[in-house]
């Protein structure tokens, strides 16, 4: 057990979940105080969960968590990636996604601009920057 963990490389992994938790906080930033303040929508999946969260609460009148779309949206994409890319790179991209939907859920949404332009511009310079 010990040599396990002598031989196991720490630097890389702790390099990896460093890297992960820096884009999902920097996404997280930009969905809760640019894009959902000024009515933006993300593109991929982020947008597709954006619209479905918005879309429930204005039909259906129940407010699904942008969070948790995101990951159930994310599912069938885990399986195709599994078997088609790697279950290595699986598990990565599913330690990134839940610290993104984990901070989507916890940092507040602020208001800091109601301009469109604005927030589209900062908002996409922060996902295009992640």
């Amino acid at each position: 057990m010990i040599r396990w963990f002598q031989e196991v490389p720490w630097s890389k992994y702790a390099t990896r979940i460093s890297t992960s938790v820096v884009y999902a906080i920097t996404a997280a930033v930009a969905v809760n105080f640019f894009y959902d303040s000024g009515d933006i929508y993300s593109s991929g999946v982020t947008g597709i969960a954006q619209i479905i969260s918005k879309l429930s609460e204005k039909i259906i009148g129940v407010d699904v968590p942008l969070s948790i779309v995101l990951l159930l949206l994310n599912v069938p994409l885990f399986i195709l990636g599994w078997f088609k890319i790697s279950p290595k790179f699986t598990i990565y991209t599913g330690i990134t996604l839940g610290f993104t939907s984990l901070f989507m859920q916890i940092m507040p949404s602020q208001v800091l601009s109601t301009d469109p332009t604005i927030n589209a511009i900062f908002g996409g310079v922060l996902m295009g920057a992640a």
